[in-house]
């Protein structure tokens, strides 16, 4: 049924609403339509802007348009229309499919709502409505979507594209992604085709085109590497689709290639070409071992030696590792041997929530149990409990304990003694990755436990040689020597022998490696004549309310005795950034961080997964809680991405720098849309040496004369434009400093980072 809210025009011009505030409204919340928001939130928001846009003047107007690099014009121009005009629907509903929460229980993509915003104006039947509902359809559920399912969505894509309802680029994407999931290889191929032929495989989902590439096996990566390899906009390139054919060997995937080489009309000489050299050389190998290994696999042939071989080189992403290891697994299986097929299984089973892996572990754990033990019909009980929580685990926000239960069930006295180590084993992974499941959100490492549990293991021969490697691995070689408990768990690592004793830098763990610690091996052979502090915070709080009272309570006891303010730096990003800029604060510290998220408020709205526990903080939560002297004490060098949430972190920042009388900071802005390991981009892969460079830049900016040469002082009539410009900026490199109200900037050239 239509809703009458949606057809609500703007309430008129509320003439008591100052015009600057308007302005600064529009300002604040232009850059949220680019945030995950549900359909009530996103309706509101529309209405709002569409109140907020008649409200102030032209000027204001033309300046929104260039507001972050212009990327809100073409919208604006949209506000331009009346609110009831069928474009203005199209493009909110449009507006919801390209950024509402993607894979949320909690806020889906939901068909009826895209037809919602139609059936006022248009009606359900609209051809647009049609199109616009195929398109959610599709985005709700890009994971689950089955054969039979995708099958009359591909029909109704062919007949958008026909009445010239789709646009071309954007219709062919979606009939090749259908397709595929159809099994309609012929139709796939012509779609693809067909978009190379309009320069446009950029419309391609890299997502759905690995699904056509890979076949039943994942070709999966770990970041960056899988983004450096997979780059379907490049399939108009020879020398790209070359390197494919060099690297992937398996029979079906050739046959693939071959194909769309054949469909583009490229000759069979040229084809037979050889590629040319790669810059990620290193990516295109650890596809190509993985690639290797599937097709051993294929064959029967793939043994755990060889496939652990390329698990070991920490390439894959844990999809990949999964498949490596349910395919010998399943070779033990055929083969008998029950022990290896297991350990296997179990391994997957502590990559992904693999719901196959779990299954056969599951049936596989009592069928370990020997048939003449007396013991084996109370044991056998056991072992089925522990598979019925294999079959239904605990929600991914719930503490795991599952390594407790395998545990408990190890030292229990009646346990068959073959079945032991088994339960030992899981029990390790478990405490040493932190959870059975790791993409667990709550996730707790126990590393002590787990290198006991593993050197018992040691002269089990279906163990030993996974007890060698956690043993050798850098959690318990690197970090388990240096790991403290008081007040807080850390990592604390001294200078390397020999070197005389330098500053000291405070490491905060970003999202991604909340429950282990960031960069330790790079930071200790990159920065050998430094003190190293690791942090982390598997509560995924953004280190606020107890979290950051330990923190506090660490530095007070641990640092602050041994090293003045002005020899301590905290370095990180994202979260870790967010942690960084608060302990810098509070203590008198510098900072070096890229991309931080500023006001968790903000960054809420652009995360939706993590909303709760961005908003859940309620001490230590805000950097507008920290005193504007605060700042005079806390010297930072900031770097930020293109990305809308970025550059809002950093539009959030500059009011809390205008109201500071004294600061020192170093702003530098990147083209770089990422969020995620922004640090390595810009430092060109030689990241200590950039962490100290910035570091010892901030040291001198703390007593620096700004009346030097290179400095320009900023009048206070113009502050305001100044702060706009840099605002604004797509790019730059500035060091600004103020004291007692007087504003200096010069470029920034001293922190070793590539051009903006």
């Amino acid at each position: 049924m239509p809703c009458a809210a949606l057809a609500d025009p703007p309430a008129p011009v509320d003439t008591a609403v100052p015009e600057p505030a308007a302005a600064l409204r529009l300002r604040r919340e232009l850059p949220l339509l680019q945030a995950a928001l549900g359909p009530a939130d996103r309706l509101a928001l529309h209405q709002r802007l569409w109140r907020g846009w008649r409200q102030v003047d032209e000027r204001t107007r033309q300046l929104a348009r260039a507001w972050l690099d212009g990327r809100f014009a073409a919208f604006c121009a949209w506000m331009d229309q009346p609110w009831d005009a069928p474009a203005t629907w199209q493009r909110l509903a449009l507006a919801h499919l390209e950024h509402g929460p993607r894979g949320s229980g909690a806020l889906p993509i939901a068909p009826d709502y895209v037809l919602l915003l139609l059936l006022q104006p248009q009606g359900e039947d609209h051809p647009v409505a049609a199109w616009l509902r195929l398109r959610a359809q599709v985005a709700a559920g890009p994971q689950s979507l089955s054969a039979d399912e995708a099958a009359p969505l591909l029909s109704w894509a062919l007949q958008a594209i026909e009445a010239g309802v789709a646009p071309q680029a954007q219709g062919l994407a979606l009939v090749f992604d259908l397709a595929v999931r159809c099994g309609e290889p012929d139709l796939a191929l012509q779609a693809q085709v067909q978009l190379i032929g309009l320069g446009a495989a950029q419309a391609l989902d890299p997502a759905a085109w690995l699904r056509w590439l890979q076949g039943e096996q994942p070709l999966a990566l770990r970041e960056p590497m899988q983004g450096q390899w997979l780059q379907p906009r490049r399939l108009a390139q020879p020398a790209w689709r070359a390197q494919l054919r060099q690297h992937l060997r398996r029979p079906g995937v050739q046959a693939r290639l071959a194909r769309l080489e054949q469909a583009l009309g490229v000759a069979a000489d040229e084809v037979a070409g050889s590629a040319q050299p790669d810059s990620d050389a290193a990516a295109w190998r650890a596809l190509q071992a993985l690639d290797g290994c599937h097709a051993l696999a294929e064959q029967g042939q793939l043994n755990e030696a060889t496939a652990q071989a390329v698990i070991a080189t920490g390439a894959l992403a844990p999809a990949a590792v999964a498949a490596l290891d349910r395919a010998v697994a399943l070779q033990a299986l055929e083969s008998g041997d029950l022990a290896l097929a297991n350990r296997r299984l179990a391994h997957a089973r502590a990559q992904v929530d693999d719901p196959q892996a779990r299954e056969w572990l599951a049936a596989l754990w009592p069928m370990l149990l020997p048939a003449d033990d007396p013991a084996t019909a109370q044991a056998a009980g056991q072992a089925e409990a522990l598979a019925r929580r294999l079959r239904d685990p605990a929600p991914p926000e719930a503490e795991d304990d599952e390594a407790a239960q395998w545990l408990a069930l190890a030292n229990a006295g009646d346990l068959p003694a073959a079945l032991r180590p088994a339960a030992l084993a899981m029990a390790a992974r478990g405490l040493q990755a932190g959870a059975m499941d790791a993409q667990r959100l709550l996730r707790r490492c126990h590393l002590a436990r787990a290198a006991a549990l593993w050197r018992t293991l040691l002269d089990d021969p279906g163990h030993a040689a996974e007890a060698r490697r956690q043993l050798d691995s850098e959690a318990l070689t690197s970090w388990l020597p240096r790991l403290h408990d008081s007040p807080r768990p850390h990592l604390w690592t001294e200078p390397a022998p020999g070197r005389a004793p330098g500053p000291l830098l405070i490491v905060p763990a970003c999202v991604d490696s909340r429950h282990q610690f960031a960069q330790v091996r790079g930071l200790q052979s990159g920065l050998p004549g430094h003190h190293l502090l690791h942090v982390n915070n598997p509560e995924l709080n953004w280190y606020s309310d107890r979290v950051f009272d330990e923190l506090g309570a660490l530095v007070r006891q641990q640092v602050l005795p041994r090293f003045a303010p002005e020899d301590v730096c905290c370095y990180f990003g994202s979260m870790g950034g967010h942690g960084a800029m608060k302990l810098a604060l509070a203590f008198g510290f510098s900072a070096v961080v890229f991309n931080p998220q500023i006001d968790l408020a903000l960054w809420a709205a652009f995360r939706p997964k993590e909303r709760g526990l961005l908003l859940g903080a309620r001490r230590h939560a805000s950097l507008a809680d920290f005193p504007a002297a605060a700042w005079a004490r806390a010297p930072m060098y900031l770097a930020f991405g293109s990305g809308t949430a970025d550059r809002e972190a950093l539009s959030a920042l500059i009011p809390l720098l205008r109201h500071a009388p004294d600061f020192q900071v170093v702003v530098e802005k990147f083209d770089d849309p990422h969020h995620a390991g922004l640090v390595k981009r810009i430092a060109q892969g030689a990241t200590p040496a950039f962490v100290q460079q910035a570091s010892q830049r901030l040291a001198a900016l703390r007593t620096l004369d700004p009346g030097g040469p290179g400095w320009q002082a900023v009048p206070a009539a113009e502050q305001g434009a100044f702060w706009q410009q840099l605002d604004g900026a797509a790019r730059l490199k500035r060091e600004v400093v103020c004291r007692a109200g007087r504003l200096y900037w010069a470029e920034s050239r001293h922190c070793g980072t590539r051009d903006a």
